[in-house]
């Protein structure tokens, strides 16, 4: 998101000082009820504690000795810092779909991965840093430019947290655990809540003076199909690459001979699953678990080899492979109007010439491994880089070393939680695009988490048919 810059001003007119702050605690009860042993958010009910004496001067740990306790801010005292110096920093622990949809303006996102609360519970992290978990590039960009004037002033500076109410009666949120972190942490920066949260804002800023709402465009981009953006009838695009097995139905290239230049509208139809290869045969598979924690199909004797091939999951706009190897696979993406990569990989640089200066490239250092730790993160990371290239209009074309596991569940993750689609039928329209792929275990737990946190349901995967 772009960022606003407050507007200039001088130290001889440096805001009024603020009322004096509202202190809140989190405290816990003798009637709380037993704790749950599995995450944070569960496990405290109504408790959050810092241990005076942690494991490291740099780890919190989750106990029953001290409370949290903050000043809070409320709405209107925030609305009067809005856009002046120094300008407090907001942090957002909202899931990323609801800040996106609507957020304070200048505010930044920061979500802390489940294994990574669990391990500050457990007094088992002996680092933190704030940019490891904030959602979005341009938000990294603000965090570091709000450091380096922190450094150069000698002001105080605020930073402000929220969740979507700040409750004290419900479970105690991620936010209030970044608000034990960042007060053991920044000795220097006042740490606020924002009473009531976010809801609470909105409420309050009645005429949306201080928030940004999700656009149109994007809006519209998640219910309508999407027009292909149209190129120039002069454009010259390289043809198709012959596919590497003569049983593989190669994608065609978007015809723009005939069609008028006009300004594309970017929507994709996305109310259900519908099949990517309508031409392949149909079978009937039963999907199980195999030794090596794949998932994987039997009686597949028939299906089609898709192992060097781009297959196309979304039509136009997301598509799914192996590693780039060489510039005749760049020349494919071109034919197929890719405009961005996102190499899921952690041992594959994609060091080909002309890649990273002819597409918007990202990299998520993922191994496929069942006992990989952040997976969590590293969906969320993936999700984030496609809803952006979504948004941008521009194709995207997501790979691991094979196209079967960790860019599937990539693409996986984006279905579920940007789409709303199952992961079952994510999962069956898929694999008909790209027959043979097989996720990990590890994976596919954590996507049944995502989907359970999503959708409030999870897909049973033991009986799996594709028709």
């Amino acid at each position: 998101m772009p960022v606003d810059q407050p507007p200039p001003t001088n130290n001889a007119h440096l805001p009024p000082p603020l009322p004096p702050p509202h202190s809140t605690s989190i405290s816990s009860s003798s009637t709380s009820p037993s704790l749950p042993a599995d995450g944070l958010s569960e496990a405290l009910q109504n408790q959050a504690r810092i241990s005076p004496q942690p494991a490291h001067p740099l780890a919190p740990v989750i106990e029953e000795s001290q409370t949290i306790s903050a000043d809070s801010i409320t709405p209107a005292e925030l609305g009067a810092r809005l856009g002046r110096k120094p300008a407090p920093l907001l942090i957002d622990t909202r899931n990323y779909d609801e800040y996106e949809h609507c957020r304070i303006r200048d505010s930044i996102n920061v979500n802390l991965p489940t294994l990574l609360v669990k391990r500050y519970k457990r007094g088992t992290i002996s680092t933190f840093n704030l940019d490891s978990f904030i959602a979005t590039d341009e938000g990294k960009r603000y965090y570091a430019e709000w450091e380096r004037t922190r450094a150069r002033s000698k002001a105080s500076h605020d930073f402000v947290i929220y969740d979507e109410t700040m409750s004290l009666q419900t479970e105690a949120s991620h936010a209030w655990i970044l608000v034990a972190v960042l007060q053991k942490l920044f000795v220097d920066v006042h740490v606020l809540t924002l009473r009531g949260g976010f809801e609470a804002f909105r409420r309050w800023d009645t005429e949306a003076k201080h928030l940004i709402p999700q656009s149109h465009l994007y809006h519209q981009a998640s219910k309508q199909h999407w027009a292909p953006p149209v190129f120039e009838n002069t454009l010259k695009l390289p043809p198709p690459m012959q596919s590497r097995s003569a049983t593989t139905r190669s994608i065609t290239p978007i015809d723009t001979s005939n069609v008028q230049r006009r300004a594309s509208l970017f929507s994709l139809d996305t109310s259900g699953p519908h099949s990517a290869a309508p031409h392949l045969p149909k079978r009937r598979m039963q999907r199980a678990f195999g030794k090596d924690n794949t998932l994987t199909c039997i009686g597949e004797k028939d299906t089609p080899s898709l192992a060097n091939d781009v297959s196309e999951v979304l039509k136009g706009f997301l598509f799914l492979g192996p590693e780039l190897s060489g510039t005749p696979q760049i020349a494919e993406l071109h034919a197929y109007h890719i405009r961005r990569v996102l190499n899921m990989a952690e041992e594959l640089d994609d060091d080909i010439p002309g890649l990273k200066e002819s597409f918007r490239y990202h990299k998520i250092a993922a191994k496929d491994t069942v006992d990989m730790q952040g997976v969590e993160k590293m969906l969320r990371r993936a999700v984030i880089v496609i809803d952006e290239a979504k948004r941008a209009q521009e194709p995207i074309y997501v790979h691991c070393k094979a196209g079967k596991s960790r860019s599937v569940a990539a693409i996986l993750a984006y279905l579920v939680q940007s789409e709303r689609w199952t992961l079952k039928d994510a999962y069956k329209h898929v694999i008909k695009a790209r027959p043979g792929i097989s996720p990990n275990i590890g994976f596919i737990a954590e996507l049944m988490k995502l989907e359970k946190k999503t959708l409030g349901k999870v897909s049973n995967f033991a009986d799996l048919q594709i028709e």
